[in-house]
Formats: structure tokens, sequence, C-alpha cells
């Protein structure tokens, strides 16, 4: 619950949100995402607004929806948002996307000075989004960077040795802070092999290996 509890808090400072937001519910309650969803509103004051599954699923109906429901802030993947048009969607104040790389171009058709795009990136170990850019209003020419760490964690590109790598030079990103979940259940072998020891906490935190 700390984990979560740190993500909502984050999202509210990043996002801005308040009882005048109107957050959609796009991702499956399954899915960690979905914490954004209901608890980054919840959390904030602000409304959370459901939309039928098969509303989600037709880009027609979600953009009717949207506007209709007046939606301020979302998460919506890359390949959803591609079907979508931004020019109605004038309530819309600021995105949450992530899942998987997208080109500038898909930036460039949503960011504005009145719209922030957030490329946000993490694992479900390090609970929901752990690392945000915001991405700047048109001019992109190459897929936004993944940013800096969100409040409370830490990332770290580190060699084989748990050394720190220099700028440009390939290494393996590790997350550490308040947003690492305990473990998976029922499997300590997993668990120690990507959960290992921080090497710079001073309190004997630990680190997530995440492969990337």
């Amino acid at each position: 619950h700390r984990a979560a509890v740190n993500f909502v808090l984050n999202a509210r400072e990043l996002f801005r949100i308040g009882p005048g937001d109107r957050l959609l519910q796009f991702a499956n309650p399954a899915f960690d995402v979905s914490v954004f969803d209901f608890y980054g509103a919840l959390g904030s004051g602000a409304t959370v607004v459901g939309a039928p599954r098969e509303t989600l699923l037709d880009p027609d109906a979600l953009q009717d929806f949207m506007l209709r429901e007046r939606v301020s802030v979302a998460d919506v993947p890359p390949a959803v948002l591609r079907l979508l048009d931004p020019e109605p969607l004038t309530d819309l104040r600021a995105l949450f996307v992530g899942l998987e790389a997208f080109p500038a171009e898909l930036v460039n058709r949503w960011a504005s000075e009145k719209r922030e795009f957030h490329n946000g990136y993490g694992p479900t170990e390090a609970t929901v989004a752990c690392v945000d850019y915001l991405c700047p209003p048109g001019g992109l020419t190459a897929s936004p960077p993944i940013g800096r760490a969100m409040g409370n964690h830490r990332a770290y590109v580190l060699d084989a040795t748990f050394e720190p790598v220099p700028v440009g030079v390939p290494g393996e990103l590790f997350i550490a802070g308040a947003g690492l979940a305990r473990g998976y259940l029922g499997r300590p072998d997993l668990t120690a092999d990507r959960f290992v020891p921080d090497p710079f906490s001073t309190t004997g935190e630990r680190m997530y290996r995440t492969g990337d």
C-alpha cells in the first residue's frame, strides 16, 4: 500500500490533479495502470469517468465519450491514441502515455501549450510508473526519452558490476525507492534474482533489475 500511495501522490503533483478534474478509467482493473485511473482521481478529489468496454474498444465511440464527458486527464496507450483526433478534445489537458515506445509524430500531434503529454515508464514491480518525462509541445524529431525518476524513486544505469556507466554508454536500468514491490508471491528464487541490494543505499534498501 505504501508503494501505491507514493505513486498516487506523485501523479497528483505531476498532473496537478484536483477536484475539478475528470479522469478517464481506461485500464483494465487487473492492470496496474488502473491505480492511476481510480486512485489518482479519488486520492485527489477528482471524478472517475467510467466507460463501457465496447466504448473503450471503439475509437469513434471513445472519442465521442471523452468529448461528451469532458475528460480532462487520461492514460491512453499509444496504439489507441493514434486513432483519436486531438482537435475536438479541448477539455483534455493532460495525457499519461506509456506501455511502449512511440514516435515523435504522436507527441507532436497531441502536445500543446494547453495539453501536457507525459511519457511514463515503469514496470509493475515499481508500481505503475516510476520515471516520467514531460514532452515539449511540438518540434520533437525522435521518440521522447523516459525522463527522470519520480519522487521517492531513484533510477540507475549500471554495468555488470553495479557501477554507474558514463553518459552514452549502454547499461541496465535499475529502480530503487518507495515504489518497489516486496517481491514475487511464492517465488523467493525470482525475487532474489530481480530484487538485489542497492549498493548506493546506506539503509539496506533494494533495487529492481528491470532488464532494460
